[in-house]
């Protein structure tokens, strides 16, 4: 078992980096979001310990990853290895490999959308998009 620790504010992913290990949380916090292209970042949701994140580049015929994840607090992970992700992806049956694929595809389509339409409602010209409507 491989842990590793990061300081509040350390990039843990970056979005369309390529993945190869998912992460179980120990202890702490941390944001999953877009990037914006610039300074600002757009929440997706916060983590904490016991969830698990970083898994999404097992469905991904890419293998990118979807979103960044940053430390908003002193954060232990556990690192979980694709090998070993792939092995118990192996033990499942293939009807329910097919489902978890489909979930994890709409989930980042949604995800993706949910992005967009929060970038706009904060951007300085949220009603210049909104008059585009």
């Amino acid at each position: 078992m491989t842990i590793k620790q990061f300081a509040a504010g350390e990039i843990i992913i970056a979005e369309g980096t390529y993945g190869a290990q998912t992460f179980l949380i120990q202890q702490g916090q941390v944001l999953i979001c877009k990037e914006t292209g610039g300074t600002n970042r757009i929440p997706i949701t916060v983590l904490k310990a016991g969830e698990v994140f970083g898994e999404m580049y097992l469905f991904d015929d890419t293998g990118f990853r979807t979103a960044s994840v940053v430390a908003q607090t002193a954060v232990t992970l556990e690192v979980i290895p694709r090998e070993k992700m792939e092995a118990f992806l192996a033990q499942t049956p293939p009807i329910m490999q097919s489902m978890i694929k489909t979930l994890s595809a709409r989930l980042a389509e949604t995800s993706q959308e949910n992005s967009i339409l929060k970038y706009r409602m904060s951007h300085p010209l949220s009603r210049f998009f909104n008059f585009l409507r």
